[in-house]
């Protein structure tokens, strides 16, 4: 807001294009580019740019990818110009920091991927978020839906309350450096019951307990065995002979 450089750093993944973001409250950038000719990820620590704090390869592709950062809970998505697929990680402070979680996968290459604000999802279908992807000819809304029990819940978990869509300081006050919190908005619809403040199910695991110890003795369970054998036996062969006397009376 001074107009003044606070930290400098080196180049951040070579000069064939990158973008960065933000993660969150932390005191924590993220850098997508490239290493050689490899899509990277890293992560600097705003306190030493000199050098990445963690680093993670993606692939081989061509294009620039652009990250959207989800703070609520810590679920980066990429998406490159020209790609098919569209790709999760979950960034945390577990080693090895950066993990790859699943890829949304079409065979329509993308224009543009544009996220909706996280009040347009559908939580009680558990929808995580909610993305408008352009393609050569159609704009294509996509669901992101996690695969959850009880959906009768509202699963406040994977759903905090996130930031409202409205400003907490006018451009004056943040010119003048007034820092404000900004206003968050509850996701749970008043008709369901948040899955923290449901009882935990008890889930009852029925032991066998055998009558007699028909199945734990071997020469019992050897001689059930061989008597079913033997019957079955018998059943083709009265079959055989009721057929053979069908033949007989045919001719």
């Amino acid at each position: 807001r001074q107009n003044t450089i606070i930290k400098e750093g080196n180049d951040i993944l070579g000069n064939r294009g990158s973008k960065l973001v933000w993660l969150g409250k932390s005191d924590q950038i993220l850098s997508v580019g490239f290493q050689s000719s490899t899509r990277t990820l890293a992560v600097y620590d705003v306190k030493n740019l000199s050098k990445e704090f963690t680093s993670s390869s993606v692939d081989n592709g061509s294009s620039v990818l652009t990250p959207h950062y989800d703070p609520d809970i810590g679920v980066l998505v990429l998406w490159g110009k020209g790609d098919g697929s569209i790709k999760f990680y979950e960034i945390n402070d577990k080693t090895p920091f950066i993990h790859r979680l699943i890829d949304y996968n079409t065979n329509v290459p993308q224009v543009g991927v544009h996220f909706m604000h996280k009040t347009f999802v559908n939580v009680k279908d558990v929808e995580i978020a909610r993305a408008l992807k352009l393609s050569q000819d159609s704009i294509q809304p996509i669901q992101f839906i996690v695969p959850r029990q009880r959906k009768e819940l509202f699963q406040d978990d994977i759903l905090p309350p996130t930031r409202a869509a409205e400003p907490t300081v006018t451009s004056s006050e943040w010119f003048a450096g007034v820092t404000k919190e900004p206003k968050l908005v509850d996701l749970k619809p008043p008709d369901m019951k948040a899955l923290s403040e449901a009882p935990q199910l008890v889930r009852k695991i029925k032991k066998y307990t055998p009558e007699d110890d028909t199945f734990t003795d071997p020469d019992k369970l050897k001689n059930i065995v061989l008597e079913k054998f033997h019957a079955k036996m018998k059943e083709f062969q009265d079959d055989e002979e009721e057929q053979e006397s069908e033949e007989e009376w045919s001719d």
